[in-house]
């Protein structure tokens, strides 16, 4: 009855915590995320019912950010690929990967005015986690 509600409240308190994580730390707790993961797992199989082919479909926008992780040397971290197979799993492919675009055209957009007014450098790095937060929230209505 109210399982996109308890989704969106599960997804939504995970990426606080890590988006806090990703500000102070520059680190996404693997531990945290494996346990989110198992749990939209056990979600997928005992509540939601859905399909093997379903599964791997969601685990996309993750498996293409690893791969990514592993072709730039780190230049985008692991954390963010693991962020991304357990918000798959637990939201899909399609909503996980509305969350992905909407995240990195904030940032980009973010990124592209600090450029500008020179506030940071091509070099400096950039938490991902909270835009993903944000474009969590934004798919959500919330913004």
């Amino acid at each position: 009855m109210y399982q996109e509600e308890v989704k969106s409240a599960i997804i939504l308190l995970y990426l606080g915590i890590l988006a806090g994580m990703d500000v102070r730390k520059r680190q996404i707790s693997l531990v945290l995320t494996g346990v989110l993961f198992l749990a939209g797992i056990g979600w997928q199989i005992l509540v939601e019912q859905t399909s093997w082919l379903e599964w791997l479909l969601s685990l996309l926008p993750g498996a293409g950010f690893l791969t990514l992780s592993y072709i730039s040397r780190e230049q985008v971290g692991y954390g963010d690929g693991l962020l991304l197979l357990t918000v798959g799993i637990w939201l899909g492919f399609g909503q996980t990967f509305g969350v992905l675009t909407l995240g990195l055209i904030l940032c980009s957009v973010l990124c592209g005015v600090l450029l500008m007014r020179k506030k940071i450098r091509k070099q400096d790095s950039i938490p991902l986690v909270p835009f993903l937060l944000l474009g969590f929230v934004g798919r959500c209505g919330m913004l």
